[in-house]
């Protein structure tokens, strides 16, 4: 949603949006909302894109029941 202010006093807005404006003067000021979110990227897209620390699937496997038997 945006909003404009079509007449505020210059006085009024803080320092920083003061510099350089007419100290007894008006602007139009327009809010827009902008959009933060950021796409998702799921982590299939990471499958394959690094060097594994295991020399095979199998061997991922193991690893797993090893921690899983453990625990």
């Amino acid at each position: 949603m945006n909003k404009i202010v079509p007449s505020y006093p210059v006085d009024q807005l803080p320092a920083d949006l003061r510099e350089g404006l007419l100290a007894h003067g008006s602007v139009e000021i327009e809010f827009r909302l902008k959009d933060l979110s950021r796409p998702r990227v799921p982590l299939t897209s990471f499958v394959g894109s690094l060097d594994s620390i295991y020399e095979s699937d199998d061997a991922v496997i193991d690893y797993i029941r090893q921690m899983r038997d453990e625990g």
